[in-house]
């Protein structure tokens, strides 16, 4: 009984969609010029690349308290350089950016970049071509 009401739940549930009937809003795309200009910013705000990345690491297990405060730094007042790469200052490419998918993207760019694996785990089988 309990599994053909889980069963219902679940049917009405993918039946009616979203609230409202509105399509989900599709994901800001970051281009890699957007990515590796804020990779140089936020590693500029953390003060250097390891304590960067090692604040990627806390966001990736539920602690973002530091990386946080590192993306207000860079986008309170951001570079010219910064917008023009992201397209402009936009709420939807900054939040983006806070996205896990995002987040390990910073630590492959600055991995990759780095000479002496300061973004310790970074796995560069799973990166993507920045």
């Amino acid at each position: 009984m309990k599994i053909t009401c889980l069963a219902a739940s679940f049917a009405a549930i993918f039946l009616t969609g979203c609230p409202g009937g509105e399509e989900p809003k599709p994901r800001a795309e970051i281009s890699s010029a957007c990515a590796q200009a804020y990779a140089v910013y936020m590693v500029d705000a953390a003060g250097s690349e390891h304590r960067a990345c090692s604040a990627a690491a806390l966001v990736l297990v539920n602690d973002p308290n530091e990386w946080d405060r590192y993306h207000r730094q860079v986008w309170d007042n951001p570079a010219n350089e910064l917008v023009e790469a992201c397209g402009g200052n936009n709420s939807d490419i900054r939040l983006e950016l806070l996205s896990e998918r995002e987040i390990m993207r910073f630590r492959c760019i600055v991995g990759y970049t780095s000479p002496d694996n300061v973004c310790e785990g970074y796995d560069p089988t799973l990166c993507m071509n920045d």
